[in-house]
């Protein structure tokens, strides 16, 4: 089980997805939402000022993408976990997240409850994949 206080931190750039999730995961017990934003830039400052244990992202950010933020955040020696949340993802990309640190793919079109049960299993260190997420990080291996 995770730590009890989980903090959150919130990266999309559709602001109704991204406070209906905040909202949400602020009921829920063990989490604490420290941030919401819609940038790559206001995330960076939130993991400056904050302590983060888990960031939900998004992976189209408008100009930018969640691999932008990615490798800022390494530059930064973040050391929490990173769930990607997306609606549609391409093998590539799949791929190169994840060897840039994301610790799972979250799909948009799944219930609010399984992404809290995904957000439990990734702070405890496990993985979280969906069957076809894992056929495409296997597509673009091989």
């Amino acid at each position: 089980m995770p730590d009890p206080n989980a903090r959150i931190l919130l990266i999309d750039d559709h602001a109704l997805f991204r406070e209906s999730v905040a909202r949400f995961l602020g009921g829920e017990p063990g989490f604490e939402v420290v941030g919401c934003c819609g940038s790559t830039e206001g995330a960076l400052g939130i993991l400056q000022e904050k302590a983060v244990d888990l960031v939900l992202l998004d992976f189209d950010l408008g100009l930018q993408s969640s691999l932008d933020f990615m490798r800022m955040a390494e530059g930064l020696c973040f050391k929490g976990k990173t769930l990607l949340v997306t609606a549609e993802l391409s093998d590539a990309d799949a791929a190169s997240l994840v060897r840039h640190g994301v610790a799972g793919i979250f799909s948009k079109h799944c219930s609010p409850e399984l992404l809290s049960h995904a957000i439990r299993k990734v702070l405890t260190g496990m993985a979280w994949f969906e069957q076809s997420q894992l056929q495409k990080l296997l597509r673009a291996q091989f």
